[in-house]
């Protein structure tokens, strides 16, 4: 008899985990990484157009390609996932807690191995914010190793103006940029030193007379990246790493990324990026129509893998990419994502129909130059490019079009105000 139940019940334990597999297997489960991202804390500041309060929810440059590449990676509710608080909190909370992670963070030689990487989201000018009426009473030399600043603590502007010979007895660190504002009103600093986008936003919001501040120097330049923790799993790490390519580097039917139109829904074009003289652009091209007459296929290939001189390894903006007479891309040396695609009638976030005009233009005129707005080299901001094109007939019989482009840059201080 004990036998029996010992048996029946065997049985019935069997007939239960087979049940239980086959219930497995046809319920819908999360991927490990998914969960795992899922787990994740994301913070951030008010540094608008970036990242932002509005209406209750976080919004934002940075804030948008964040929600849409955790989308991608298939996070529920992404948003939910942001949240708000000082930059100093922020900072200092993604070095020392797993599972969280600060945005948006200037990448730099110091802070390397504090953090593991993800992006760049965004890339930024740090800049100095003076008094017009102090300008104008000091003349416009503008020594700015001998005046007093500002800084938020932990940003990265304190590490710029450290590089730039000021003394540490000379800056003054507040945990907000409010406090910054009302200290250089009341000249109790000379500057302050912060990115440009969100410096002009937030003083817009707090000075009693924004207009009397200005752009006074501009001397360091970084690309901004999500930085989590260093426990972070290196699945993450390149699960989240793939999510951002995608919402920056893929074109979709209009011709446009998703970080194209984010971020001219809330800065439109800026002025960044390494402008270089327009003879040296001619020259790369020129370069490169000649490589197609000896050998089309073998510089395609070459281009596409990003190999110098048709990729600046010294300068991301400054790189060839290649049409059809149809208007198909044939080699992009910044982003072959979009080799194999056709671009007629494919414009830009201006609706400027871009690279119509520099095919219809190279098979007309043989070459010339079209003024458009796309990404920075590296796809790391929305600028004002200039592109110089060039027709040429490949070794293979083919007509090609090989173009490379210029920012246009932001001029000098006083074109800026």
């Amino acid at each position: 008899m004990h036998r029996e139940v010992v048996v029946m019940s065997f049985g019935l334990l069997i007939v239960v985990l087979l049940l239980s597999g086959c219930t497995d297997r046809q319920t819908p489960t999360t991927p490990p990484v998914t969960k795992s991202i899922q787990n994740i804390t994301f913070l951030t500041e008010e540094y608008p157009p970036f990242n932002f309060a509005e209406n209750g929810s976080v919004r934002g440059i940075a804030v948008d390609v964040l929600t849409e590449a955790l989308s991608s990676a298939g996070v529920r509710d992404p948003d939910q996932k942001i949240r708000l608080t000082t930059w100093t909190e922020a900072y200092q909370s993604a070095r020392i807690s797993p599972y969280t992670a600060v945005f948006s963070t200037a990448r730099t030689p110091a802070r390397e191995d504090l953090f593991v990487w993800v992006g760049p989201l965004i890339q930024s000018e740090t800049v100095i914010f003076m008094r017009e009426g102090w300008l104008h009473a000091n003349g416009s030399a503008l020594d700015i190793s001998s005046l007093k600043y500002g800084v938020v603590q932990d940003d990265i502007a304190g590490l710029d103006l450290k590089d730039q010979g000021v003394r540490s007895d000379q800056v003054i660190a507040r945990t907000d940029f409010a406090t910054l504002v009302r200290m250089l009103e009341k000249s109790e600093i000379d500057g302050i030193a912060y990115s440009e986008e969100p410096g002009k936003a937030l003083i817009s919001r707090y000075a009693q007379n924004p207009g009397d501040i200005t752009i006074a120097s501009r001397f360091a330049t970084h690309d901004y990246y999500l930085a989590l923790n260093r426990e972070t799993p290196a699945s993450i790490v390149y699960a989240l790493q793939e999510a951002v390519d995608s919402v920056k580097k893929d074109l979709d039917a209009s011709g446009t990324s998703r970080y194209q139109r984010i971020y001219y829904h809330y800065a439109g074009s800026s002025c960044g990026g390494d402008p270089v003289p327009m003879e040296t652009v001619a020259g790369l091209v020129n370069l490169t129509a000649r490589a197609f007459q000896k050998d089309a296929q073998g510089t395609i290939s070459a281009i596409n893998s990003g190999k110098a001189p048709y990729r600046d390894p010294l300068n991301p903006d400054l790189y060839i990419f290649v049409f059809d007479s149809q208007v198909n891309s044939v080699a992009n040396a910044d982003n072959p994502r979009t080799v194999g695609m056709n671009l007629r009638g494919k414009p830009d976030v201006n609706g400027t129909l871009f690279r119509d005009e520099i095919v219809d233009g190279a098979l007309m005129k043989g070459s010339g130059t079209v003024e458009y707005v796309y990404t920075l080299g590296g796809q790391r901001a929305l600028a004002t490019k200039k592109a110089y094109y060039h027709l040429v007939n490949g070794s293979d019989g083919v007509q090609y079009i090989v173009g490379a482009a210029t920012p246009m840059g932001c001029g000098n201080v006083t074109e800026e105000r």
